[in-house]
This record gives structure tokens, C-alpha cells and sequence, in this order.
């Protein structure tokens, strides 16, 4: 059986005044499928930029006919002192 990864290079900057806390979080994601974001919590300052890795395993059968999956990520964010 042949699978494949694809990986995503999700990108997020600070743009308050304080340290903050960001963790994704992977809503729902599709049956079949093997998602993971990494790393699963970063530390940014104020005014740094850092990213996330979104990686996706698709399904054996995935690709026939021109077929389309998305997948929602929320970030939420904590500020310092947490």
C-alpha cells in the first residue's frame, strides 16, 4: 500500500506586547486520515514569528478523481503570566 504525507508550514507572529502561550488544536478531523501538528505548543515573544507543522497522512484510496479534503485548525493563545 502506497500513502502519502504532505506537509504544511503554518506560520504565526506575536504581535501583542507580552510572552504568549499558542497551541493548535485539530477540529474534527476526517475518518481515515492520520493529521498531527507539530510541536504542539510554542512560546513566542512579543513581536517574534515561529511556525507550526501541519502533517497529513492521506488514506490508500485518496486522489481518484480529482477529490478534495479540508481540515480546520484553531490556535488559541495564552498570555504571560499563564
Amino acid at each position: 500500500m502506497d500513502y502519502y504525507t504532505v506537509e504544511f508550514k503554518i506560520n504565526v507572529k506575536n504581535l501583542g506586547n507580552k510572552l504568549t502561550k499558542v497551541t493548535p488544536d485539530l477540529i474534527d478531523p476526517a475518518l481515515g486520515w492520520n493529521a498531527i501538528i507539530n510541536p504542539t505548543v510554542r512560546e513566542i515573544n512579543p513581536g517574534e514569528e515561529t511556525y507550526f507543522t501541519f502533517s497529513v497522512i492521506t488514506p490508500f484510496n485518496f486522489g481518484w478523481h480529482d477529490e478534495v479534503e479540508s481540515f480546520e485548525v484553531e490556535f488559541n493563545s495564552e498570555i504571560y503570566p499563564y
